[in-house]
Protein backbone atom coordinates (compact mmCIF):
# COMPACT_ATOMS: atom_id res chain seq x y z
CA UNK A 1 0.00 0.00 0.00
CA UNK A 2 1.26 3.45 -0.86
CA UNK A 3 0.49 6.65 0.95
CA UNK A 4 0.13 9.82 -1.03
CA UNK A 5 0.67 13.17 0.56
CA UNK A 6 -1.29 16.29 -0.23
CA UNK A 7 1.51 18.09 -2.04
CA UNK A 8 0.90 19.32 -5.54
CA UNK A 9 2.86 16.51 -7.19
CA UNK A 10 1.03 13.75 -5.26
CA UNK A 11 4.13 11.72 -4.54
CA UNK A 12 3.58 8.17 -3.37
CA UNK A 13 5.53 6.89 -0.41
CA UNK A 14 5.51 3.17 0.33
CA UNK A 15 3.93 2.48 3.71
CA UNK A 16 6.63 -0.09 4.50
CA UNK A 17 9.27 2.63 4.24
CA UNK A 18 7.45 4.76 6.79
CA UNK A 19 7.01 1.76 9.10
CA UNK A 20 10.74 1.03 8.85
CA UNK A 21 11.47 4.67 9.70
CA UNK A 22 9.25 4.46 12.79
CA UNK A 23 10.94 1.23 13.91
CA UNK A 24 14.39 2.78 13.43
CA UNK A 25 13.30 5.85 15.41
CA UNK A 26 11.96 3.63 18.21
CA UNK A 27 15.34 1.88 18.41
CA UNK A 28 17.05 5.28 18.59
CA UNK A 29 14.57 6.43 21.24
CA UNK A 30 15.31 3.46 23.51
CA UNK A 31 19.06 3.84 22.98
CA UNK A 32 18.92 7.55 23.86
CA UNK A 33 16.67 6.89 26.85
CA UNK A 34 19.05 4.25 28.20
CA UNK A 35 22.05 6.56 27.80
CA UNK A 36 20.18 9.46 29.41
CA UNK A 37 19.23 7.37 32.44
CA UNK A 38 22.81 6.16 32.77
CA UNK A 39 24.16 9.70 32.40
CA UNK A 40 21.78 11.16 34.97
CA UNK A 41 22.74 8.34 37.35
CA UNK A 42 26.45 9.06 36.80
CA UNK A 43 26.79 5.48 35.61
CA UNK A 44 28.58 4.15 32.57
CA UNK A 45 26.84 1.26 30.84
CA UNK A 46 28.78 -1.91 30.10
CA UNK A 47 30.51 -1.73 26.75
CA UNK A 48 31.40 -4.77 24.67
CA UNK A 49 32.85 -2.70 21.84
CA UNK A 50 34.96 0.43 22.25
CA UNK A 51 35.59 2.59 25.27
CA UNK A 52 32.19 3.81 26.40
CA UNK A 53 33.54 5.26 29.63
CA UNK A 54 35.93 7.61 27.86
CA UNK A 55 33.23 8.77 25.44
CA UNK A 56 30.33 9.01 27.89
CA UNK A 57 32.32 10.94 30.49
CA UNK A 58 33.86 13.34 27.99
CA UNK A 59 32.92 16.98 27.53
CA UNK A 60 31.10 15.94 24.35
CA UNK A 61 28.61 13.78 26.27
CA UNK A 62 26.93 16.66 28.12
CA UNK A 63 25.47 20.09 27.47
CA UNK A 64 25.94 21.63 30.89
CA UNK A 65 24.71 18.93 33.23
CA UNK A 66 22.29 17.42 30.69
CA UNK A 67 23.41 14.26 28.87
CA UNK A 68 23.41 14.89 25.14
CA UNK A 69 21.38 11.70 24.79
CA UNK A 70 18.43 13.58 26.35
CA UNK A 71 18.29 15.65 23.18
CA UNK A 72 18.23 12.37 21.30
CA UNK A 73 15.09 11.37 23.21
CA UNK A 74 13.39 14.55 22.02
CA UNK A 75 14.67 14.05 18.46
CA UNK A 76 13.47 10.46 18.14
CA UNK A 77 10.13 11.19 19.82
CA UNK A 78 9.52 14.07 17.41
CA UNK A 79 10.44 11.88 14.42
CA UNK A 80 8.05 9.14 15.57
CA UNK A 81 5.27 11.67 16.12
CA UNK A 82 5.79 13.29 12.71
CA UNK A 83 5.86 9.99 10.85
CA UNK A 84 2.75 8.68 12.60
CA UNK A 85 1.01 12.01 11.97
CA UNK A 86 1.89 11.83 8.30
CA UNK A 87 0.61 8.26 8.01
CA UNK A 88 -2.63 9.26 9.75
CA UNK A 89 -3.33 12.50 7.88
CA UNK A 90 -1.37 12.18 4.64
CA UNK A 91 -0.59 15.88 4.90
CA UNK A 92 2.83 16.94 3.64
CA UNK A 93 3.81 19.19 6.55
CA UNK A 94 4.76 16.40 9.01
CA UNK A 95 6.85 14.73 6.31
CA UNK A 96 8.58 18.02 5.54
CA UNK A 97 9.41 18.48 9.23
CA UNK A 98 10.66 14.88 9.39
CA UNK A 99 13.02 15.76 6.53
CA UNK A 100 14.34 18.82 8.39
CA UNK A 101 14.81 16.87 11.61
CA UNK A 102 16.56 14.04 9.79
CA UNK A 103 19.07 16.55 8.41
CA UNK A 104 19.70 17.94 11.90
CA UNK A 105 20.01 14.47 13.42
CA UNK A 106 22.44 13.38 10.74
CA UNK A 107 24.54 16.54 11.14
CA UNK A 108 24.70 16.03 14.90
CA UNK A 109 25.72 12.40 14.39
CA UNK A 110 28.47 13.35 11.94
CA UNK A 111 29.87 15.78 14.51
CA UNK A 112 29.67 13.28 17.37
CA UNK A 113 31.27 10.46 15.37
CA UNK A 114 34.02 12.90 14.35
CA UNK A 115 34.51 13.78 18.02
CA UNK A 116 34.81 10.09 18.89
CA UNK A 117 37.14 9.21 16.04
CA UNK A 118 39.39 12.25 15.90
CA UNK A 119 39.20 14.10 19.19
CA UNK A 120 38.69 11.26 21.67
CA UNK A 121 40.12 8.39 19.63
CA UNK A 122 37.55 6.17 21.33
CA UNK A 123 34.15 4.84 20.41
CA UNK A 124 30.96 4.03 22.30
CA UNK A 125 28.75 1.28 20.91
CA UNK A 126 25.57 3.03 22.08
CA UNK A 127 26.66 6.28 20.45
CA UNK A 128 27.44 4.46 17.22
CA UNK A 129 23.99 2.86 17.32
CA UNK A 130 22.48 6.33 17.61
CA UNK A 131 24.60 7.52 14.69
CA UNK A 132 23.42 4.55 12.65
CA UNK A 133 19.76 5.21 13.41
CA UNK A 134 20.14 8.91 12.61
CA UNK A 135 21.88 8.06 9.36
CA UNK A 136 19.17 5.56 8.42
CA UNK A 137 16.48 8.17 9.12
CA UNK A 138 18.37 10.67 6.99
CA UNK A 139 18.58 8.13 4.14
CA UNK A 140 14.84 7.46 4.44
CA UNK A 141 14.28 11.21 4.47
CA UNK A 142 16.20 11.51 1.22
CA UNK A 143 14.14 8.70 -0.26
CA UNK A 144 10.86 10.34 0.76
CA UNK A 145 12.01 13.61 -0.81
CA UNK A 146 12.70 11.95 -4.16
CA UNK A 147 9.60 9.82 -4.48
Amino acid sequence: MNISNSSSNQRLIPRWLLVVAVIVAIIGFFDATYLTIQGLSNAVPPCAVGDCEQVLTSKFAYVGSVPIAAFGILYYAAVILLLVLFMATQQSRPLRWFWYLSIAGFAASVWLVFAQAVLLKAFCQYCLLSAATSTALFAIGIKTRRI
